[in-house]
C-alpha cells in the first residue's frame, strides 16, 4: 500500500489524545480522530496485541475484539487487510525513523563533542566499569523485540481509527455510546457522594449547629418549644446545661424527644439549678417509672414549677407513687397531667393520699389510665378532703357506676363543708356509666353551685339516663357545656333533654352526635331551639336526622337568634336537605357563622342551590360550610367558587371559607 502517514501523538501508548490524517494515492480521505472514548481496558488489550504480533500473524492478533469496542463491533475482512497493511507500512516508517533519528543524534553528540572539555573523562569511565560490574551480576539480558513501541503505537493507532469508522458510520455499524443511567430502583435518590464516616461527621457538624441554634432560642425567648425535635438522651444532655443557667424562658416544652431514664438524669440535675421555669412539658417521652422516680428527687427541692405535663410517659404505679409521693409536700404545682399512661388502682390510692394533703393543685388529669372502680373510689375519697381542686378528668377509667357515686357524695361532702370548694370542670367520658351512673350525675347536679363543664361522652345512658339529666339540668345555673353525645339517646330522651334547655339559660355549647335521635329527636330539639335556650353551639353529627330532620333545622334557623355554630355531619340529608337549609340561608341571620353538612351524600344539585343562598344572602353569609366528603364534581365546585368570590366582592371583602 503506498501511502503517506503524518502522526501527531502524546503519550500515545497511555491512550492520550491522538490527531492521524491518512492519505493514500490521488484521493486522500482525512480522519482526524480523538481518542477519548476507551477506557484503560482498551490499552490493556494493545499490549496484548503486542505481545501476539511478535510470535503470530498480524491477521491473527487483529481478529482479537478490543473491550472498549463492546459486542457490536465484528471487523470485515477487507478492514483486517488495510489494517495489516496499515502496520507493515508503520514498522518500515518506524525502523527508517529510528535509524534517521540515531544518526543524526549520533552527528548532534559529535558536533558537542568536540566543543566540550575533556575534564569528564574518568567520571564516564568510572560509570561504565559500575555498570559492567552490575550486567555481570544479573547476567546477560534478553535483547528487546524489534519494534515493540512500534507495534503498541500501531495498535493504539489502529483502534483509534477503527472507533471513528464506527462512529462516523462508514462502515455501516453503529455502536451506542456508553450512558450512565441510574438503576430503576435509585429514581428519585441521590447516590451517597460521602462515606459512612464523613457523613457521620457531617451529621454531628450538623447536630452541633442545631444545638447552637437552640441555646440562642432559649436564652431570648420566655416559651421554648422543642417539641418533635428527636433530641434523644444524648441531645438534651448537650441542652442541660443552656436549662440550668437559663434565666429567661418561663415555659419549657420537650414534648416527643425520644428521652429515657438515662435523659432523664441531665435534664433533672439542670432543673434543680433552675429557678425560672414554670411550666414543663415531657409528654410522649417513654422514660417510664425510673424517668418518674429520678424527677420526683428534683421536684421535691424545685419551687418554680407550677404546670407539668407528663402524659403518655409509660408510668405505670411505681412512678406515679414517686410523682404523689411529692405532692404531699408540694406547694408550687397547681397542674399535673397523667393522661394515657399505665396507672392502676395502687398509683390512684397512692395520688389519693396525696391530693388529700395537698393545698395548691387546682387542676388533674388522669384520662386514659387504669383506675376502675376501686381507684376510682379511692381517688373520690382522696378528693372529698382536698380544698383546693377544681378540674378532676377520670375520661376512660372505668369507674363505673359504683365509683360515679361514691365520686358524687364526696364532691357534695367537699362542697358543703367549704363552700369555696367548688368543682368547675368534671369530665367522667367513657366510664361505663348506664342509667343507674347517670342517676347520681344528676343527683351530684341538683346541688352543686359552680360546675361549668361536664362531659358524659361515650357511655351508655339511654333514654332512661336522659331522662334523669333533664330533671336536673332544668335548674342548674352554672353549667354552660354538655356533652351528652355516644350515650344511644334516642327520641324519648331527646325530649327530655329538649325540655331542660327551654328552662335552662345558661347552657350555651350542647354535644348530641353519635345518638340515633332520628327525624323525631330532630322535631322535639328543633322546636325548642327555634325561640327558647341560649344555645350558641350545636352538635348533631351522627343522628341519622335524613332529609326530615334537615327540613326540622332549616325551619328553626329560620327564627333562632343565638346559633352560631350548626354540625350535622353524616346525617343523609342528600341534595333535598341541602335544598332546604338553603331556604333558610336566604333568610338575613347573621348570627350563624359555621354550618358543617360534611359527609351528607350531597351532589353538585345541593351545592347549586347553597351557593345560590350564599349569593342572594352575602351580608350575612356563613363564614365557613364545611362540605367534605360529599359527591361534588368540578361543576358543583365551580358554583361555589363563584359564589364566594360574588360575596367578597359584594361585601367589602368579606370572606367564605368552603371546603368540599
Amino acid at each position: 500500500m503506498s501511502a503517506a502517514l503524518r502522526c501527531t501523538t502524546g503519550h500515545a501508548a497511555l491512550g492520550a489524545t491522538s490527531h492521524c490524517n491518512f492519505s493514500s494515492g490521488p484521493s486522500s480521505l482525512q480522519h482526524p480522530q480523538v481518542v477519548q472514548g476507551c477506557q484503560p481496558s482498551a490499552y490493556a488489550h494493545a499490549s496484548a496485541s503486542q505481545r501476539l504480533l511478535g510470535t503470530a500473524s498480524r491477521q491473527e492478533a487483529l481478529q482479537r475484539r478490543p473491550e472498549c469496542l463492546g459486542s457490536a463491533f465484528v471487523p470485515d475482512s477487507s478492514l483486517l487487510s488495510t489494517g495489516v497493511d496499515i502496520l507493515t507500512f508503520l514498522d518500515n516508517a518506524a525502523s527508517s525513523k529510528k535509524q534517521h533519528c540515531s544518526g543524526t543524534r549520533a552527528a548532534a553528540d559529535g558536533a558537542g563533542g568536540a566543543r566540550r572539555t575533556r575534564t569528564s573523562s574518568n567520571r564516564a569511565s568510572s560509570r561504565q566499569t559500575v555498570a559492567g560490574t552490575r550486567k555481570a551480576s544479573r547476567g546477560a539480558e534478553p535483547e528487546s523485540a524489534p519494534g515493540n513501541a512500534t507495534l503498541l503505537l500501531s495498535a493504539g493507532i489502529l483502534a483509534g481509527g477503527i472507533i471513528y469508522l464506527l462512529q462516523s458510520g462508514r462502515l455501516g455499524i453503529s455502536i451506542p455510546k456508553f450512558e450512565f443511567k441510574k438503576p430503576g430502583f435509585l429514581e428519585g435518590m441521590e447516590l451517597p457522594e460521602a462515606s459512612p464516616e464523613q457523613k457521620a461527621k457531617q451529621a454531628r457538624g450538623e447536630a452541633s449547629k442545631r444545638l447552637n441554634l437552640m441555646m440562642g432560642e432559649m436564652r431570648a425567648v420566655k416559651t421554648v418549644d422543642f417539641s418533635g425535635r428527636n433530641l434523644g438522651d444524648e441531645g438534651i444532655t448537650s441542652l442541660s446545661t443552656g436549662i440550668a443557667f437559663n434565666a429567661t424562658a418561663k415555659e419549657f416544652n420537650l414534648s416527643s424527644n425520644q428521652i429515657t431514664a438515662e435523659g432523664m438524669v441531665p435534664l433533672c440535675d439542670a432543673l434543680n439549678n433552675n429557678n425560672t421555669i414554670e411550666k414543663l412539658n415531657l409528654e410522649g417521652n417513654g422514660f417510664g417509672d425510673e424517668g418518674a422516680k429520678i424527677l420526683g428527687k428534683i421536684l421535691e427541692q424545685n419551687a418554680s414549677i407550677k404546670t407539668l405535663t407528663l402524659n403518655s410517659c409509660t408510668i405505670a404505679d411505681d412512678g406515679c407513687k414517686a410523682i404523689a409521693e411529692v405532692l404531699k409536700r408540694n406547694t408550687t404545682i397547681t397542674e399535673l397531667e397523667l393522661n394515657n399512661n399505665m396507672i392502676d388502682y395502687e398509683g390512684c390510692a397512692a395520688l389519693a393520699e396525696a391530693v388529700a394533703a395537698n393545698t395548691a393543685l387546682r387542676k388533674l388529669r388522669l384520662n386514659g389510665n387504669y383506675g376502675g372502680v376501686l381507684g376510682g373510689s379511692a381517688l373520690a375519697k382522696g378528693v372529698g378532703l382536698n380544698t383546693s381542686l377544681r378540674e378532676l378528668h377520670l375520661h376512660g377509667n372505668g369507674i363505673g357506676d359504683e365509683g360515679m357515686r361514691i365520686l358524687g357524695e364526696e364532691l357534695l361532702r367537699r362542697e358543703k363543708d367549704n363552700k369555696k370548694c367548688r368543682m368547675t370542670t368534671l369530665d367522667l367520658g367513657n366510664n361505663n356509666l348506664s342509667a343507674k351512673g347517670a342517676r347520681e350525675v344528676a343527683a351530684y347536679l341538683k346541688r352543686a353551685k359552680g360546675l361549668q363543664w361536664l362531659n358524659l361522652y361515650m357511655n351508655d345512658l339511654g333514654d332512661a339516663g336522659a331522662q334523669s339529666l333533664g330533671e336536673a339540668l332544668a335548674g342548674t345555673k352554672t353549667l354552660a357545656t354538655l356533652d351528652i353525645g355516644g350515650n344511644n339517646i334516642q327520641a324519648d330522651g331527646i325530649a327530655a333533654i329538649a325540655a331542660a334547655i327551654k328552662e335552662n339559660k345558661s347552657i350555651t355549647t350542647l354535644e348530641l352526635g353519635y345518638n340515633p335521635m332520628g327525624p323525631d329527636g330532630a322535631k322535639e330539639l328543633a322546636d325548642v331551639i327555634k325561640f327558647f335556650g341560649n344555645v350558641e353551639t350545636l352538635r348533631l353529627g351522627w343522628c341519622k336526622l335524613g332529609v326530615k330532620g334537615a327540613e326540622h333545622f332549616a325551619d328553626a334557623l329560620k327564627y333562632n337568634a343565638t346559633i352560631s355554630t350548626l354540625d350535622l355531619r353524616a346525617n343523609a340529608i342528600g341534595d333535598e336537605g341541602a335544598a332546604v337549609l338553603a331556604q333558610s340561608l336566604r333568610v338575613v341571620n347573621e348570627k350563624l357563622e359555621v354550618l358543617d353538612l360534611g359527609f351528607n351524600e350531597i351532589r353538585d344539585k345541593g351545592a347549586y342551590s347553597l351557593a345560590e343562598a350564599l349569593k342572594a344572602n352575602g351580608q350575612a353569609a356563613v363564614q365557613m360550610l364545611n362540605l367534605t366528603g360529599n359527591y361534588l364534581t368540578k361543576y358543583g365546585q365551580v358554583a361555589l367558587s363563584e359564589a364566594k368570590d360574588i360575596v367578597s366582592e359584594m361585601n367589602g371583602g368579606k370572606e367564605v371559607n368552603i371546603a368540599w
